[in-house]
């Protein structure tokens, strides 16, 4: 398990999968560790599970990190799942704020 600056993340191997257990606060001090932490599980096994439901926090740095994770990845040769946090990234709700105040994509330029 490696915990540092209220993120903790345990790792569990299986014989198809491994599976990072992720619990605390994504953020800007945070977020390189987790990304480093999925693509050095993805060396001996290609099929990695980032599981988030226990986050408690995460801000837009963190939903840029699993995004970022995603791509390296996949430019690895892994396939990475995510598994969603209970409590959703702060851009999502800030997202689905905007389509309950009715803002709209801007129009395309002439």
């Amino acid at each position: 398990m490696h915990g540092h600056g209220g993120l903790e993340i345990r790792e569990e191997r299986g014989p198809e999968e491994v599976r990072l257990l992720v619990r605390g606060e994504l953020d800007i001090a945070s977020a390189p560790r987790l990304v480093t932490a999925a693509l050095a599980a993805g060396g001996t096994r290609r099929h990695v599970v980032v599981d988030l439901s226990e986050l408690a926090f995460s801000d837009t740095v963190g939903l840029n990190a699993v995004l970022r994770m995603r791509r390296r990845a996949a430019a690895a040769g892994i396939t990475l799942e995510v598994v969603e946090p209970e409590v959703p990234f702060a851009a999502l709700r800030v997202l689905r704020a905007a389509r309950h105040l009715g803002v709209a994509p801007a129009a395309p330029p002439a």
